[in-house]
């Protein structure tokens, strides 16, 4: 709201505030695998795959109730808004270096190929994706827990399976060569463009 050309304090918010205390994101990747190929047709491969993040973005509200975590807002008694640490501004969202994150998995792959075109692939992932920040928390929030109150809520802190982890993933799909085109059982002597 505003009078005569002025804003009530309390009720402007800023968003995606920089901070000056942000650092540059860091990402590792780390992979290591063993193929083997049994026959000419069949062939397996085992492997693990694994990243880590530090200093990655997080997106947090600065500008918290001048009270307590888990505490209700206090309001003023003249503007009506809720009393905060800067008292002249709504809730200030800030960009925020300060989330981590890592990711670890082994997986399983097997290879076929059958006579007439036939192949089969089939792979397991077994995976474990744990971060910080807000990541975390949505999480939380996601299966029941309470919205953030701030910077100073502690489950900032903890280290808790993102919101993107997928522990087990197990994919299947097969292929046929079309028995069409040159060199195949059917109009074998035809032109490239009959390729299938």
């Amino acid at each position: 709201g505003s009078t005569g050309g002025t804003v009530t304090p309390g009720v402007v918010s800023l968003n995606q505030i920089q901070l000056v205390s942000n650092v540059t994101p860091m990402l590792i990747n780390a992979n290591f695998a063993v193929q083997h190929q049994f026959t000419n047709s069949t062939s397996a491969e085992i492997g693990y795959a694994g990243k880590w993040g530090r200093h990655l973005a997080n997106f947090n509200q600065i500008n918290l109730c001048a009270v307590s975590v888990g505490q209700p807002c206090q309001n003023d008694p003249v503007s009506g808004q809720p009393i905060r640490i800067y008292s002249n501004f709504g809730p200030i969202f800030a960009q925020t270096t300060d989330a981590n994150n890592d990711y670890a998995s082994f997986y399983g792959r097997f290879d076929r190929k059958f006579s007439n075109g036939l192949a089969f692939s089939a792979n397991y992932t077994w995976s474990q994706n744990f971060s910080t920040g807000f990541d975390s928390v949505s999480n939380d929030i996601f299966q029941g827990g309470t919205y953030i109150q701030g910077l100073s809520d502690l489950r900032l802190l903890q280290r808790k399976r993102s919101l993107l982890d997928v522990p087990h993933k197990l994919v299947a799909y097969g292929t046929y060569d079309l028995p069409f085109g040159r060199g195949k059982r059917y109009v074998g002597s035809s032109s490239r463009g009959m390729d299938a």
